[in-house]
């Protein structure tokens, strides 16, 4: 696969989360977060790590975080986000590059199948579409 679509595939989308939906734009982070805010390649599976556009998805630094199982925020409650989660937004979200077979053979796990993603990211999702609608409306 190809590093040159690894390299650029956030250019490919617009700059919010998969997971959540929130802008990743300058200025568009919660006010309480003290670090730089911007989409971020998470991978999917790393075991080896791959510069793959197939092996990651687009996610602010909550949902990324969230992803790799650190702490909490003390300000943030959003439900953690699992592999099987983030297989499942591969496939919405970038269809073209999702294949499963390849993430299964770069995982020591085996049980890879996309599961639909928390009702809370699920819940922001609807309300980000409803908000394009009411712009689009204007």
């Amino acid at each position: 696969m190809n590093r040159h679509e690894y390299n650029t595939m956030k250019k490919s989308f617009l700059d919010s989360c998969w997971a959540c939906q929130c802008s990743t734009r300058q200025g568009a982070s919660p006010a309480w977060w003290g670090a730089p805010w911007h989409l971020q390649r998470a991978h999917i599976v790393n075991k080896p790590r791959r510069k793959d556009r197939r092996s990651v998805v687009l996610l602010c630094p909550l949902c990324h975080n969230s992803l790799d199982q650190r702490e909490n925020y003390a300000d943030d409650n959003r439900p953690r986000l699992t592999t099987n989660n983030a297989i499942w937004l591969k496939r919405l979200f970038d269809p073209e590059f999702y294949d499963l077979a390849f993430l299964k053979s770069n995982s020591v796990r085996q049980d890879l199948e996309p599961e639909v993603i928390p009702a809370f990211y699920l819940t922001t999702q609807l309300e980000s579409v409803k908000r394009a609608a009411e712009r689009a409306d204007e």
